[in-house]
């Protein structure tokens, strides 16, 4: 859908990944969901902007809990790529045994990214598409 994510939607579909990571990438896949619906939502307000200046709020309301889960996302696609570059090394018997701690290492970091960090971007999901702008709507003398 978005071309800037084409890279991201490759490593998510990617065939060849390891079986170690298949967590790591279903986490991932379903953050990408997340993070293209929100992109959506607030792409749609934008538009609907021209006929409703008010929906700029939503931008406004939804852009730092968006560009925070898109950080979180980049992050733990990056984390990802690294393991699996780190998985197929340690698969490799000419790697040197003190290199597969450090190997190992990157693998359980993506994991734990993966299975800590990007299920909240479902919930920021949840926070952007139900924009609550109530606040917007009271008197200045509310203030």
């Amino acid at each position: 859908m978005y071309s800037g994510l084409g890279e991201v939607r490759k490593t998510v579909s990617d065939e060849s990944h390891h079986e170690l990571l298949k967590a790591p990438r279903q986490a991932l896949g379903a953050a990408l969901d997340d993070i293209e619906k929100m992109v959506e939502h607030l792409t749609q307000h934008l538009l609907d902007s021209g006929r409703n200046p008010d929906a700029l709020y939503k931008i406004g309301l939804g852009s730092v809990p968006f560009l925070k889960a898109f950080g979180d996302f980049l992050v733990g696609w990056r984390l990802t790529v690294a393991a699996e570059i780190a998985a197929r090394a340690c698969d490799t018997p000419s790697t040197k045994h003190a290199d597969r701690g450090f190997y190992q290492g990157k693998i359980a970091v993506a994991a734990f990214f993966a299975s800590s960090v990007l299920p909240h971007i479902a919930a920021t999901r949840c926070i952007v598409v139900e924009l609550d702008t109530s606040l917007m709507e009271l008197d200045r003398s509310a203030w």
